[in-house]
């Protein structure tokens, strides 16, 4: 039998680590499973700053018109939202159901004049977006006086994918990663650690689908393997990344 690993006391920084890769991970599985082409990353700033209270209130007021709107078109919203305001005036982020921008920018008339707008790709991966998202709010979230004790919260309509476990070999962890039959690895996506409690290894990578766009996103632990189908995004482009999170600002 193998020696048994001995349990440590992580250091702050590796627990804070491997939570932030874990929060990336559980957005983008919710990006990439609800949203689509069209659909949109929103950024609202207020004409003058407001109370955390206010700002709670002028959110919810929001979420309720966009709603509104959206049903008009027989379109369920589902939308995912955070809030940041560390050194800058608060603003919010929402990831929307595709919505005309005229509609939103008078909507949000109300509390500002800036409607910044980045319209979601068709690669249906939005890593990037969920990086930059949880970046954002790590920076106050914990804050005794956060807007928000959630990195972000979510619609009743955002659906979570579920996963399994299935026994793996332990060798998967050391050796390249290799795709299922019908997938190719994307070499980009892969993620190599260890357990900051145990130092068990683990490898996180993403299998992208050949043809039929069923992509699978494995995390792969000391004896077992966690495989999750999530959304059916097409896979990595890193050339996308930047057009992903431009922001085009309408006044």
């Amino acid at each position: 039998m193998g020696r048994e690993r001995r349990k440590k006391n992580p250091t702050p920084e590796e627990v804070l680590k491997i939570n932030e890769l874990i929060a990336e991970m559980n957005l983008a599985i919710k990006l990439n499973h609800n949203f689509k082409g069209g659909d949109m990353h929103v950024v609202l700033t207020y004409r003058n700053e407001p109370t955390h209270e206010e700002a709670h209130k002028a959110m919810d007021w929001v979420i309720r018109e966009i709603r509104s709107e959206l049903k008009k078109q027989a379109v369920i919203l589902k939308g995912i939202t955070a809030t940041e305001y560390e050194d800058q005036r608060i603003h919010h982020h929402l990831v929307i159901s595709k919505l005309d921008l005229e509609v939103i920018r008078q909507i949000w008339k109300k509390y500002g004049d800036i409607v910044r707008v980045a319209i979601l790709d068709d690669s249906r991966d939005y890593r990037a977006l969920a990086h930059y998202i949880i970046k954002e709010t790590s920076k106050t979230f914990r804050n005794p006086d956060a807007f928000s004790r959630r990195r972000y919260n979510c619609t009743r309509s955002i659906v979570t994918p579920d996963s399994r476990v299935v026994d793996a070999e332990a060798s998967e962890i050391c050796d390249e990663p290799k795709a299922e039959k019908g997938y190719y690895v994307e070499k980009n996506s892969i993620f190599k650690g260890a357990n900051p409690f145990n130092g068990s290894p683990y490898v996180v990578y993403v299998q992208v689908a050949l043809a039929a766009p069923q992509p699978k996103l494995k995390t792969i632990r000391r004896g077992t393997l966690r495989k999750g189908l999530q959304s059916d995004y097409s896979g990595w482009l890193k050339k996308n990344m930047p057009r992903q999170l431009k922001m085009d600002i309408t006044a």
